[in-house]
């Protein structure tokens, strides 16, 4: 599979699956590849472990749905 399309898969899986726990074995196995390849091509590309990523959206998501809750309490009141 070719660097960049691997890649797209494996955000694409995490941004699927953000709610559960991830492990990067299960996004290596879900793209049939090493664990290895998959955090080198993650963090050559995004300059950024997918641990750390992984973390950063989830923080950022929660910030995401904290804004348009409050924003949706606020149309209520």
């Amino acid at each position: 599979m070719e660097n960049i399309q691997l890649l797209i898969e494996a955000l694409e899986y995490i941004e699927d699956n953000l709610t559960e726990p991830i492990k990067t074995e299960t996004i290596a196995d879900h793209l049939h590849c090493s664990k290895s390849t998959i955090e080198k091509l993650f963090r050559y590309i995004n300059n950024i472990s997918i641990r750390d990523y992984i973390i950063r959206r989830r923080m950022s998501r929660q910030q995401e749905l904290t804004m348009w809750y409050s924003a949706s309490a606020e149309m209520n009141s």
